[in-house]
């Protein structure tokens, strides 16, 4: 006996297509209520289907979608923001398509409006331009970062508890090293007692400032402060180097990112 057919209709972001035979699609489809979905779009690469505009990356929509044994197909669709300005620039549309791959690689089928919400707004500001790209590029890394459970403390020293002077980021442990400590572990490093020292991103007051605004400002407000264009590369080496360690993963989106803005 085949399982029945259950409709729902959701709002989704799609966050990769892939090409199925001649005709048709498979998407991934972030949804608030039901997370991250592969859903099959049948027909949808066909210029006269009904549903080939909202099945194509970056777009948000209404989906109305068809649930039987556990695989999802597209019914109706109703297209609602195309972030058109993703594809007027290859630089946007290089970190756009990172943003989607960090999405598509940590996402899971549970209800998340949060991570639904980040991707749109970082998408929102990408095509914008709203600020610098590695100033968006850093604030999605790290406030995806919390949403997986990764939160670094930048408030002292985890070893001295000093909360003044020039501090680095131990990337593993998330926690902050002063000058005076880091010295004690490169010298124990090199008497194999220690291991990780090098692992670490320097942070000025201002990047840890700006770290701090991250992980605690609303989500409508997580882009809304400033930092000179040095200190945004600092903030922007530590929240890649952060993220991309504590899920095990390198993104070819990203290597592709930085030899377009390079």
């Amino acid at each position: 006996m085949k399982a029945p057919v259950n409709t729902e209709e959701v709002r989704g972001l799609v966050v990769s297509v892939t090409d199925v035979g001649e005709r048709d699609r498979l998407i991934s489809l972030l949804t608030a209520e039901r997370g991250l979905l592969t859903v099959y779009a049948g027909g949808a690469r066909q210029l006269k289907n009904r549903y080939m505009a909202a099945t194509q990356q970056f777009c948000y929509g209404k989906f109305l979608l068809a649930e039987q044994g556990g695989r999802y197909s597209v019914r109706e669709a109703a297209l609602e923001e195309t972030f058109y300005e993703l594809r007027t620039g290859i630089d946007r549309a290089a970190l756009a398509s990172y943003v989607c791959e960090v999405i598509s690689f940590t996402g899971t089928e549970q209800p998340d409006t949060e991570l639904l919400r980040l991707t749109l707004n970082t998408l929102y500001a990408i095509s914008r331009a709203l600020h610098p790209l590695p100033h968006i590029k850093a604030v999605f890394e790290l406030r995806i970062a919390a949403l997986l459970g990764f939160m670094p403390d930048v408030d002292a020293c985890a070893y001295c508890g000093a909360t003044e002077g020039e501090f680095v980021l131990h990337i593993p442990e998330g926690h902050l090293i002063c000058r005076d400590c880091r010295e004690g572990l490169a010298a124990r490093a090199e008497q194999a007692e220690y291991e990780g020292a090098a692992q670490v991103a320097l942070l000025t007051d201002g990047v840890r400032a700006a770290i701090r605004y991250i992980l605690h400002a609303s989500p409508d407000r997580i882009f809304s402060f400033r930092l000179e264009e040095d200190e945004t590369h600092l903030l922007s080496y530590a929240t890649e180097e952060f993220l991309c360690w504590h899920i095990d993963r390198k993104f070819a989106s990203l290597a592709f990112y930085k030899q377009v803005i390079d």
